[in-house]
């Protein structure tokens, strides 16, 4: 699947490289706003993969909300701004992992953790029109993104703080399903970023970490879908 979605997007930054601009897909002056959601939840009774973890209960959550407007300062050309709302949250009661085999065994004590995060971005995007009635288009897009959060884990007030900074780069497609409403897709495939996490114990730090890092390829995680109305 990961090389699939891969391919798809190395297909589109090749009609981007490709593409003349004939028409504008978008115009100056045009406003888009639009939001992308995202929402996954796990248990423990409705995967496989769990049954190696006898026994065990467990639950988790995650909610992404990015609500994002953009205006075209040139046809095809656009720069805009994101906002982005996480919050997750795992519980899980006393587990035993059995792996099948009396010699492949170790119990973990019940772990709860819940996590928030709310960040904000700025993002320039250029646009490739694909096909004839302009309902078809690939984009390329750079964003810089600063976000924190919190994260608490149990009932005995431990909590880590944590800021990141990203420069990433997100080749994707969208498509007009109506004259004035679209849908889009779009992957990281490349992205520099700095990582800072404090942790804490009843109230006071005890250690933090901090580190620049990068990737170069698809990243996963940086999957995105979202829905937008244009107003020209």
């Amino acid at each position: 699947m990961k090389k699939t979605i891969a391919s798809l997007m190395i297909l589109a930054m090749a009609f981007c490289a490709g593409a003349q601009e004939r028409t504008a897909f978008i115009h100056k002056g045009s406003i888009e706003i639009g939001a992308q959601v995202a929402h996954t939840s796990l248990e423990s009774d409705n995967s496989d993969i769990l049954l190696l973890l006898n026994p065990l209960t467990i639950g988790s959550k995650a909610t992404l909300i990015a609500p994002f407007a953009q205006i075209a300062y040139r046809d095809n050309k656009a720069i805009g701004a994101r906002l982005s709302i996480f919050d997750a949250f795992l519980e899980m009661d006393n587990l035993t992992l059995d792996l099948l085999n009396d010699d492949m065994q170790f119990d973990l004590e019940a772990v709860t953790a819940a996590m928030s995060t709310f960040g904000g971005s700025v993002f320039h995007r250029s646009y490739y029109g694909l096909d004839s009635k302009n309902r078809l288009a690939a984009f390329t897009e750079f964003s810089l993104s600063l976000t924190g959060g919190q994260s608490d884990f149990g009932k005995n007030g431990d909590f880590s703080k944590s800021l990141k900074a990203k420069l990433s780069f997100s080749p994707g497609l969208i498509f007009f399903v109506m004259n004035n409403v679209a849908a889009s897709f779009s992957l990281s495939m490349a992205n520099i970023s700095y990582n800072s996490i404090r942790c804490y114990s009843d109230g006071a730090e005890n250690g933090k970490r901090a580190r620049f890092g990068s990737k170069l390829g698809p990243d996963i995680t940086g999957v995105n879908f979202g829905v937008s109305v244009f107003f020209q």
